[in-house]
């Protein structure tokens, strides 16, 4: 499914449970901002060079040296320099696409308000307030945020990605774009997706 699909599918879904509310999660994590635009090249100067993708529609994936952390960055369809959205999970998230090895510590990645991966959903909730929309982990996940992944493949078990998810918006009478996501197993965060859309 097409990057600004998902996205949109995200916002309308979650929007239709937070009509009219006003965005309260992160607006930073790492290097990537949605208040303000970041180019790729600012990434890619702490990430390292990109692997090549297949197209402007794949995502840049990155995974830590150590084999334990895994990001991928998307760009904005129209503007290929400008990231539209990032995912940090403790799982593989990028399939059949090339990995860069990257030295950046992708552990140490947090929001402005300390939260990161294996941060408790405590502290998630202390610093954003009630989530837009939370629900348990499904299915569904591999189709809105697993890149490369196809109804064919070998599922990992939930279990592996997370037990529940906690999603902030604007919901979709607003015109703010800005949507985080935080996955959780055992109640500590098992991934973070920041993102905004045009």
């Amino acid at each position: 499914m097409p990057r600004t699909m998902v996205l949109l599918v995200l916002t309308l879904w979650a929007g239709s449970i937070a009509s009219g509310q006003v965005y309260s999660g992160p607006k930073c994590f790492g290097l990537f901002c949605i208040d303000h635009e970041v180019p790729a090249r600012s990434l890619f100067k702490q990430l390292g060079p990109p692997s090549t993708r297949a197209s402007r529609l794949s995502p840049y994936c990155y995974q830590s040296r150590d084999g334990r952390m895994f990001l991928y960055m998307e760009t904005f369809d129209s503007e290929p320099d400008r990231v539209a959205d990032i995912f940090l999970s403790d799982f593989p998230n990028c399939m059949r696409a090339p990995k860069k090895i990257t030295e950046d510590d992708l552990r140490s990645w947090e929001t402005k308000e300390g939260i990161r991966l294996g941060s408790s959903e405590a502290d998630v909730l202390k610093a954003y307030g009630k989530p837009s929309w939370e629900g348990k982990v499904d299915a569904q996940i591999y189709r809105l945020r697993i890149r490369g992944h196809r109804p064919v493949d070998k599922t990992p078990q939930l279990k592996d990605i997370g037990d529940k998810r906690i999603f902030y918006n604007a919901g979709v009478s607003s015109d703010d774009p800005s949507a985080a996501e935080s996955g959780m197993r055992d109640g500590k965060v098992s991934w973070i997706s920041l993102s905004i859309n045009e």
